[in-house]
């Protein structure tokens, strides 16, 4: 733990420029009403909405970013190589720089909120959620999304980065697994929305947790090596999409069968 926080201390002190940025934008919501020539009635909506855009902007933006340029460039250039010299294991140098974009991230978003609360607006929240459950969740999901997008844009960097012949296979086994998932909705009948909501969440829950564990096991096995890293990387996030679509089969059966 001492040394998964250690890392999540340093990442964020690295790039805390990154949040004078998010506090500097903060004050762009401001400027818009008058610049706009917005009425005094309207001005605060405008506030809203202009932040909360600026603050999704940033908390995606920031999990891209970081997650194509915290890990991978220090791995290909065997950087890394100086944490996994300290005791640190591969899971805290992942989980260290994954909680940093997390906090960053949030930190961000909230950042450039704060000049527009000051000035009494509310955040359109309720404007966007479609139910009492989901606003109750809505930060877990958040973090989650957060999460999976750092995930995905380190592994799209590696992939890109490793210059391995194995992007040959991703490319053929993406192609496979489209087709895979596209099979399985198409079975679906498309009256039955209830049956192909749960289907296509299943899917987007488990192509999430593929980048996650794939970009774990990138590091933690992988280590400095970047082709062991991208192998690494493949043989983990295909193998979960493999059983996705094999579930996500069996289940779309089960629905069409129930219909019928």
């Amino acid at each position: 733990m001492k040394g998964f926080l250690a890392i999540v201390r340093r990442e964020i002190l690295e790039r805390r420029r990154l949040l004078a940025a998010a506090a500097v934008a903060g004050l762009v919501p401001l400027a818009v009403p008058p610049l706009c020539h917005v009425g005094a009635a309207n001005a605060a909506d405008v506030r809203s909405s202009t932040a909360f855009v600026l603050s999704i902007a940033f908390a995606l933006g920031t999990s891209v970013g970081l997650g194509a340029t915290m890990i991978v460039p220090a791995l290909v250039s065997r950087r890394l190589a100086f944490d996994f010299a300290r005791p640190l294991s591969g899971a805290a140098i992942w989980g260290g720089r994954l909680g940093a974009s997390l906090a960053l991230a949030s930190m961000a978003a909230v950042l450039v909120w704060i000049p527009t609360l000051l000035t009494g607006s509310r955040i359109p929240l309720s404007d966007i959620v479609p139910t009492v459950r989901f606003s109750r969740a809505w930060p877990l999901m958040a973090l989650a999304c957060l999460a999976v997008l750092f995930a995905a844009s380190h592994g799209a960097k590696l992939v890109a980065r490793s210059r391995s012949p194995l992007i040959v296979a991703d490319v053929a086994l993406a192609t496979l697994a489209t087709l895979g998932f596209s099979n399985a909705l198409s079975r679906v009948p498309l009256h039955d929305a209830r049956t192909l909501s749960n289907a296509m969440m299943g899917m987007s829950i488990a192509i999430g947790l593929a980048f996650l564990a794939g970009a774990q096991a990138s590091v933690v096995w992988g280590r400095v090596d970047a082709r062991a890293a991208h192998r690494s990387f493949a043989i983990v996030f295909w193998t979960v999409i493999g059983a996705a679509i094999v579930i996500a089969q069996a289940y779309s059966l089960w629905g069409a069968g129930r219909i019928l």
